[in-house]
């Protein structure tokens, strides 16, 4: 998106044997992942911990055990504003009643770079501009964050993490509240910008669509790593969302499709 993101774009993220426990109880277990400039997937049925490993990388959550490194460096033990420049996230239902326009929420993405508000400087003008254009909310620059939809806010944030110039991307369920349309453009932009990102996603297909790896877990454990051809087979399918799938090339794209029918249905 930018000269500084593309510069930044072999950064190395490494989840190294994460352990999350929240009031006693153990919610992820030992999960290791690595991600360098490509795009990986979490997914897994509802509480499997997608969001929770996420939550370790953008430092909400710290864990019990193990360490979160961006190029060997443990996240956690970076400043506020450091980590902020190496990360940057887009979380679930992000803050709706925001008293900002479209322009200066995004302009908050250069606060960990010093700048308060896009006005602060030209270069930051041009991040800012960029970003908004990227994420298609130009249009929407004067309009007041609470007046927008759910996923015209989505792309807002988007915008806003592009803004901060991440070495890391971290994206939980970015495709919520948006039209068939606008995933489809979200997630390949996500991918054109060939960082290291880290993607929740619940669709299976959009997974295969625009990771180039992903990560399934079930009940807090990673059960399966590799290229959605690898790891989302018939097989694991079945096992962790208990369903019957078949597997197809996309006629389209030649990419990874899956297609479902509920295990308890006989074949016909």
């Amino acid at each position: 998106m930018s000269g500084g993101a593309s510069q930044l774009a072999g950064t190395a993220l490494r989840v190294d044997e994460v352990t999350v426990e929240i009031a006693g109880r153990r919610i992820v277990s030992q999960v290791a992942l690595t991600a360098k400039g490509d795009v990986v997937g979490l997914v897994g049925p509802n509480g499997s911990g997608k969001s929770t490993v996420l939550r370790t990388v953008y430092r909400m959550l710290r864990p019990a055990a193990g360490q979160v490194l961006a190029d060997e460096r443990d996240v956690w033990s970076l400043g506020a504003r450091e980590a902020a420049r190496v990360t940057a996230a887009v979380v679930q239902d992000g803050p709706s009643d925001l008293e900002l326009t479209v322009a200066e929420c995004v302009a908050l993405g250069r606060v960990p770079h010093g700048r308060l508000l896009a006005a602060a400087s030209a270069d930051g003008q041009e991040t800012v501009s960029r970003a908004m254009a990227a994420a298609g909310v130009t249009g929407l620059a004067d309009r007041d964050v609470a007046t927008l939809s759910g996923g015209e806010r989505q792309r807002v944030h988007l915008a806003r993490a592009l803004a901060q110039e991440p070495r890391i991307l971290v994206l939980d369920e970015p495709t919520n509240h948006l039209d068939i349309r606008h995933q489809l453009e979200l997630l390949s932009l996500v991918r054109g910008l060939r960082i290291t990102t880290l993607v929740t996603l619940h669709d299976l297909n959009l997974a295969a669509a625009y990771c180039d790896r992903v990560a399934v877990l079930s009940q807090g454990s990673v059960v399966g790593t590799g290229t959605p051809a690898e790891v989302l087979t018939p097989g694991l399918l079945l096992e962790v969302f208990g369903v019957r799938a078949a597997t197809l090339a996309n006629p389209l794209t030649g990419r990874l499709q899956l297609v479902y029918a509920d295990s308890s249905q006989e074949e016909q």
